[in-house]
């Protein structure tokens, strides 16, 4: 079972963690966490991110 699949959809998107760290104004390294699942986002920013991979 997955609890995260911000790596998955981002690949499957094309989405890098620059562009996303640019429209966030997050650092890579934050980005990278999340994608990975070390941290998560808030649910504003979850809501963003949803958003632009609409």
């Amino acid at each position: 079972m997955k609890l995260n699949r911000l790596k998955e959809v981002f690949d499957e998107r094309g989405v890098k963690n620059r562009t996303l760290a640019a429209v966030l104004n997050k650092s890579e390294s934050t980005i990278s966490l999340w994608r990975n699942n070390k941290r998560q986002s808030s649910l504003e920013e979850f809501y963003i991110i949803a958003k632009l991979l609409c």
